[in-house]
């Protein structure tokens, strides 16, 4: 898989428009402690040659489990 720049984003600040906004397919998760907590931190697909990494708050990272983040770098869906 080509590399991309990278950069975070809070997640507020996603275009979300369910059915008419952008998609944006997560490529990668990986669980990681930040000083709130523990939490999932998502790399996402913005555009094509653009990649966004999103640290989940606390109440979405909790449903997570090992296996979604598993299915997620297997190129699963959960």
């Amino acid at each position: 898989m080509p590399t991309f720049p990278c950069g975070s984003i809070w997640t507020g600040s996603l275009d979300i428009n369910i059915g008419f906004g952008p998609e944006y397919p997560i490529l990668y998760a990986r669980r990681t402690t930040t000083q709130f907590g523990p939490t999932v931190l998502l790399t996402l697909q913005a555009e094509e040659n653009t990649n966004i990494k999103i640290y989940l708050p606390r109440r979405y990272a909790e449903g997570f489990d090992d296996q979604d983040i598993e299915d997620i770098n297997e190129g699963g869906k959960i």
